[in-house]
């Protein structure tokens, strides 16, 4: 027989803090898409999921969208120097058999990918940045990929852009080993605009439920104190018209109760008229069928009526090959 255990112990521990050197990605923003989802929000507090949806919806139809298109100048740039950080990234993953990547080898390389000479000039990041964020705020709140954009694509941009301002920086950037691949896989931490609740949640049903419950209650708690203070309207009624005199008194006769008698069904009509004449039928053949059986063929003649003219002689014996003659007033002859 298994065994099984019956008590178990849990430990509860307070969260792991990040490390301060890899903190994560902000994506709240003073924008206006995050500004018109605060708006929908508050115009919308029982739907705010529907609401936060038509917005974000809204803002990937629009230009202010950041695609995936490669073929933009930006977008290519910016793919270059991911898969330049990568491959540095790759040389840390067996420390010893390569040398780490260096501030100076990285710097250069990337360089080389934005087609320029200073990092820090690249002014062109806090546009494309901005646009980033509100993208994959959007694409994360109607949580699905759209054709016109992919949150792995728009992520990888947007750590891009954070490692190479940090290069530009940061003279001690990357340090050894495994520090530049721990910077660039840094998390996005998305703003909650609303507290809500998972799909297959059924808190909105069952807190209209128990709305529905008490204005129910509510009800017909009203109508019971309507009714009861009725009563004692129609009780005190009573007791005045009981205290009139009775000269005052009318007796009023019931009214006999004579309800409407429902419509004849006439649908069968024809159909019992042929049943009744097949019935009316048989009833004659029953009785011609009896009245046969009662004598002969052309004599009709009942029992009691042949004793009584044996009786009287009128009726003679039968003579050979002939039969029974009966006669009124002289003698048959056969």
């Amino acid at each position: 027989m298994a065994e099984e255990d019956l008590f178990r112990l849990g430990v509860i521990r307070p969260p792991i803090a990040p490390n301060p050197r890899y903190s994560p990605i902000l994506l709240s923003q003073s924008s206006p898409f995050q500004t018109a989802l605060r708006n929908a929000v508050a115009s919308h507090p029982n739907e705010p999921r529907a609401a936060l949806s038509a917005e974000a919806s809204t803002y990937v139809s629009s230009t202010n969208f950041a695609p995936v298109d490669p073929e933009d100048a930006n977008n290519a740039k910016l793919d270059l120097a991911a898969k330049i950080i990568d491959n540095l990234s790759g040389l840390e993953a067996s420390p010893g058999t390569q040398p780490a990547p260096t501030h100076a080898n990285l710097v250069e390389q990337l360089k080389t990918a934005f087609a320029t000479t200073d990092l820090v000039t690249l002014t062109w990041f806090a546009a494309l940045e901005a646009r980033l964020k509100d993208s994959i705020i959007a694409l994360r709140l109607l949580g699905i990929e759209k054709d016109t954009g992919s949150l792995g694509s728009l992520a990888w941009r947007l750590r891009v852009i954070g490692v190479t301002r940090k290069a530009g920086t940061d003279a001690n950037f990357p340090l050894a080993h495994d520090d530049l691949r721990k910077y660039f896989q840094r998390p996005l931490q998305v703003p909650a605009f609303a507290d809500l609740k998972p799909v297959t949640s059924t808190a909105s049903q069952r807190a209209a439920a128990a709305t529905a419950d008490r204005e129910q209650r509510t009800a017909v708690q009203a109508k019971i104190e309507t009714l009861y203070s009725k009563r004692f309207v129609i009780d005190k009624a009573i007791k005045e018209i009981l205290a009139l005199p009775v000269a005052h008194r009318v007796v009023v006769n019931p009214k006999p109760f004579r309800p409407a008698a429902n419509p004849a069904d006439l649908s069968n009509t024809s159909l019992a008229l042929r049943q009744l004449d097949l019935v009316q039928s048989m009833s004659s053949l029953m009785t011609q069928a009896f009245e046969m059986g009662l004598g002969k063929t052309g004599t009709k003649l009942l029992p009691q009526q042949l004793s009584t003219a044996a009786e009287l002689g009128e009726v003679e014996p039968a003579r050979a090959g002939g039969g029974t003659v009966a006669g009124s007033n002289g003698p048959g002859h056969g």
